[in-house]
């Protein structure tokens, strides 16, 4: 049992070192940084999937699986104006890695009260609650016992036994965002200026993590302020885009900074009474003292695919020594066309 004990404290060293489960691009998970931001956005739903696979020359690289869907009540599309309304959202994450499938499992749902303060301003309150599930597999690792000289038979016993715990802990988080933006933002419009703050809270009241049975390790406190500036540059179609992320958990931290460019393909054309629009996202995040990323976005009207890299700088693990960084795929799908009913040519 020592020896399990020693290869998971290994394992979840790793893991707490990077604080939390994170994605590079995080504008495509709303939810993760921010509960506020359920319901905040143009259009009636979204449903987001993402997936990120890093350092795949280890053996079992780390792997993570997401999926979001938020959506808002009370907001009436034919009105340019905004009365308060509600949003809420369901996030969904896993996480796992090594030999051992040793990860993380989290089902969240946010709620959040959207308050407009005035033509261009609008304040955002959100909660999260949610459960989690600390897990590993045991059986899948190889033993001293199991070496028959030559190989490392799985057949044979490990004479070792599975003596974890695997409880659900709660998990509660809390966050506020301001938003403006110049004009309201249907999708038909060039010359819009938006910008956002937020500031979040996850993992409230520290809960319980161990997966030791006699185990008393608690989940840290994690903190996020975040921005993003969205410009659209005049008498053009391309439009500049800012954003940074500032996590706090612990003594850790890690910032994100980003920078990306839109192009658009296609007018404010008009297709079976519907508006459609076409744009190519070209852009750059940094993971301070950690890597570049670079990132790749394609938007066909309420559809988006990003894509991206971390280019590795340096590891808390050391020199890499060839190890690969992170790839990262977001597909995400917007439902916005009620937003056109009632509004005239």
């Amino acid at each position: 049992m020592k020896k399990i004990i020693a290869i998971l404290f290994s394992i979840y060293t790793v893991f707490t070192s990077a604080q939390d489960v994170h994605y590079s691009q995080m504008h495509m998970a709303p939810l993760l940084a921010n509960p506020a931001n359920a319901g905040l956005f143009t259009g009636n739903f979204r449903g987001i999937i993402n997936y990120r696979d890093q350092w795949t020359s280890f053996g079992s690289p780390y792997k993570t699986f997401g999926g979001s869907f938020d959506m808002n009540f009370f907001k009436d599309p034919k009105k340019p104006i905004q009365k308060a309304h509600l949003g809420t959202g369901l996030h969904i994450i896993k996480d796992v890695a090594g030999d051992a499938n040793y990860g993380i499992t989290n089902v969240s749902l946010s709620t959040s009260a959207i308050l407009p303060l005035n033509e261009t301003s609008r304040l955002a309150m959100g909660i999260n609650t949610g459960f989690a599930q600390v897990t590993a597999d045991i059986t899948k690792l190889q033993w001293e016992s199991q070496y028959n000289g030559k190989e490392f038979d799985l057949t044979k016993p490990s004479n070792e036994y599975d003596n974890l715990s695997r409880p659900l802990f709660a998990d509660v988080g809390a966050g506020i965002i301001y938003d403006y933006a110049n004009k309201i933002d249907n999708f038909t419009d060039d010359d819009i200026t938006k910008f956002s703050f937020g500031i979040s809270g996850f993992h409230l009241v520290k809960p319980r993590q161990s997966i030791l049975i006699s185990g008393v390790d608690r989940l840290e406190r994690k903190f996020i302020a975040h921005s993003s500036f969205y410009y659209d540059l005049p008498n053009t179609k391309m439009a500049l885009i800012f954003n940074a992320h500032h996590f706090i958990q612990a003594r850790a931290s890690q910032t994100l900074v980003g920078a990306m460019a839109r192009f658009k393909f296609k007018g404010n054309s008009k297709l079976t009474n519907v508006f459609t629009e076409s744009s190519l996202y070209l852009g750059v995040n940094a993971r301070i003292g950690d890597a570049l990323i670079p990132q790749l976005m394609f938007e066909f009207f309420n559809i988006a695919l990003g894509v991206s890299y971390d280019a590795t700088m340096m590891s808390k693990l050391g020199k890499t020594n060839g190890m690969s960084g992170g790839y990262e795929i977001s597909l995400r799908y917007t439902n916005v066309s009620s937003l056109f009913k009632g509004f005239k040519d």
